[in-house]
């Protein structure tokens, strides 16, 4: 596994409106550089942009729906995972394996715009990272 780049850090939210207030108001993130997404029925995403990286803010709406739903679901304001490029999902996830890392996804999943991910946790660590290729 070659890791090509940092990509995003991910954070859950218990209101997804009132981070984005954090952000906009407090920290002075300029509204333009937040995009609302995601999935009506599992979640609500917001990405920030601050200068060239991105924070994911995720509010999960029903968390049984989602292999990361409960992951710092206890906190109001966590950060949840780090989103890094590598060169081959399918190979991060074989090498992960082996090192034993618990595998959330066992093989690569393929997301509306093309990239292919999966999340991991190394062994000896509660850290969450999600591989993603492009």
């Amino acid at each position: 596994m070659k890791t090509l780049k940092f990509s995003h850090v991910g954070v859950t939210v218990k209101d997804l409106d009132e981070a984005i207030k954090l952000y906009t108001e407090v920290l002075g993130i300029d509204p333009k550089n937040v995009k609302i997404g995601g999935r009506p029925d599992m979640m609500r995403v917001a990405n920030i942009m601050i200068g060239d990286e991105r924070v994911e803010l995720l509010q999960f709406i029903d968390k049984k729906k989602s292999i990361i739903g409960d992951i710092g679901a206890e906190n109001n304001h966590a950060l949840q995972h780090i989103g890094i490029y590598v060169d081959s999902v399918a190979g991060a996830l074989a090498e992960f394996k082996t090192r034993g890392a618990r595998l959330l996804d066992e093989t690569p999943r393929q997301m509306p715009d093309g990239h292919s991910i999966a999340f991991v946790i190394p062994r000896g660590t509660e850290m969450l990272i999600e591989l993603m290729e492009k």
